[in-house]
């Protein structure tokens, strides 16, 4: 897992990173870390995990700005990396994390799961899920349509928790569970 773990931990940084560039209104270092995150996703045309600021920003981005530019920003939380044995990609990994740049440091809520496997000796984002809160769901929010079925996703193979969501019941259950 520390594999893994070095990929994800350079995830968190770099989205860190991009959203400080934007509040800087340092686009060109924005850019370059829009371009370094969607080169960690196996297709790019299928999970955009950054999208590129266009010169002029939109009214809403200056809003936007305005509002965030002297707020601290927090990276990612990874709660838990459950490792599966997959038929098409032999492994994978689901990595459970909160919403990127989460409320400080007191919100801790599940929101987002991420698929990740090796293509050519490299960890790529596979995949993107997000919690449907009505349901109580994960539902497939772009990547590999052949991983749209979060719960049939393989067989798992060991589960490291990192951190506990806090917030609420659901998170919670999530994070104990042995499977996905």
């Amino acid at each position: 897992m520390k594999d893994i773990k070095e990929f994800l931990a350079q995830f968190v940084q770099t989205e860190k990173a991009l959203e400080e560039a934007f509040r800087r209104e340092d686009f060109e270092t924005h850019s370059k870390f829009v371009a370094e995150l969607n080169a960690m996703s196996f297709d790019a045309s299928e999970l955009v995990l950054a999208s590129k600021k266009k010169l002029p920003l939109s009214m809403i981005d200056e809003m936007v700005l305005e509002e965030v530019k002297d707020l601290p920003v927090f990276e990612r939380r990874i709660y838990k990396i459950t490792k599966y044995k997959n038929s098409k990609y032999t492994e994978i990994w689901l990595v459970y994390v909160s919403l990127a740049n989460p409320e400080g440091e007191k919100v801790k809520l599940l929101s987002n799961c991420y698929c990740v496997a090796k293509i050519n000796e490299e960890f790529k984002f596979l995949s993107m899920y997000f919690t449907d809160y009505d349901t109580k769901q994960w539902k497939l929010g772009g990547g590999d349509q052949d991983l749209f079925d979060f719960y049939q996703l393989g067989t798992p193979v060991n589960v490291d928790r990192l951190e506990s969501p806090t917030v609420d019941e659901w998170s919670i259950e999530e994070y104990n569970k042995n499977t996905q």
